[in-house]
């Protein structure tokens, strides 16, 4: 007895939606339906996943598994941007842990809601109207349709801050480090933090040990200082058309 291909073909292309998959739909129509609260849990979800990679063996840099306490701590320290921390930044973790922690604070700057929104309307093309007026309150729009071109405006400032941080940091950081790899993930993860107001520090000793050295401090210190504005102002700047970029989004 013998089965063609045809038989056999339906049953093998029969999957189970991934997990993410489904988590990443539920929070979509759930921001459509309650977005203050998805919010609240898209947190949650955040603080909770960097938790558990944080516990992982290879994120210290002894290789043993983070006390949980420590890992929470830490995760949630760093998606709220706080800079307070239960072990040393520097010595307990290792390059993973350190990435890790960088990813949480890159989350927080970016804002809980502004990723419950991004997933929202990555899922369902369109936010509903709940989500437009939440959005609205919460990242500084002045109108309903706005709101998916004002949340690309914030991921990209971010970035394109960011970045114009770190390549002022980083090519001063491979001087006064030990290594050119060093003195780029320093740049990288200074740029970060600072513009995110996380507080944290890469290196033994923190900014103390680079003492006075101004190429390093004034730009983390402008860094903190324009961070510090809120997605809100920099809206606001962008609106009127006090930058080159906000004429063009104005008129578009």
């Amino acid at each position: 007895m013998s089965f063609s291909p045809r038989t056999i073909r339906p049953s093998l292309d029969v999957r189970p939606r991934s997990l993410a998959r489904r988590v990443t739909s539920w929070i979509g129509d759930a921001a459509k339906r309650t977005p203050a609260r998805t919010a609240a849990l898209v947190f949650v979800l955040a603080a909770v996943l960097f938790t558990g990679l944080l516990t992982l063996p290879a994120a210290s840099a002894d290789g043993r598994s983070t006390a949980l306490h420590d890992a929470m701590f830490t995760a949630v320290s760093a998606v709220t941007v706080t800079g307070l921390v239960t072990v040393d930044t520097a010595t307990h973790w290792s390059f993973l842990g350190q990435l890790i922690i960088l990813a949480a604070i890159q989350t927080g700057g970016l804002g809980i809601v502004t990723i419950a929104l991004l997933l929202a309307r990555a899922v369902s093309r369109r936010l509903g109207v709940k989500s437009k007026v939440f959005a609205q309150q919460s990242i500084g729009s002045s109108g309903l349709g706005e709101v998916g071109s004002l949340l690309r405006i914030v991921v990209l400032t971010t970035l394109a801050i960011e970045g114009a941080l770190a390549a002022v940091l980083v090519p001063r950081f491979m001087i006064v480090d030990d290594t050119w790899w060093e003195g780029l993930w320093h740049g990288v993860f200074y740029a970060v933090s600072a513009f995110n107001n996380a507080g944290f520090a890469s290196n033994v000793g923190g900014l103390a040990a680079y003492g006075p050295d101004l190429w390093i401090l004034t730009p983390i210190m402008i860094g903190v200082f324009v961070g510090s504005f809120g997605f809100p102002v920099f809206l606001t700047i962008i609106t009127h058309g006090w930058i080159g970029l906000g004429g063009r989004c104005t008129r578009s």
